[in-house]
């Protein structure tokens, strides 16, 4: 008989699926409208923000969302 090539291989432990972590929209509007009283708080750019300053800001939107997901098991 040979073996299924689409099942798991017989040696290999099975982990156990983890739940879906899922924020509300006020968790997450509250994140967004943290980062932008932060924006708005900080001095005025001579020129003008980069776009390596708004990828950053986007960023630091993610890690607090990501953060806020694994303490809501």
């Amino acid at each position: 008989m040979n073996p299924n090539p689409y099942d798991p291989h017989p040696d290999e432990k099975m982990t156990e699926k983890k739940p879906n972590n899922v924020l509300t929209l006020e968790q997450v509007r509250d994140t967004i409208n943290k980062q932008c009283e932060e924006i708005l708080s900080s001095p005025d750019r001579v020129w003008g923000f980069t776009r390596d300053h708004i990828v950053e800001y986007f960023e630091e939107v993610l890690e607090e969302l990501e953060k806020k997901c694994q303490t809501h098991y």
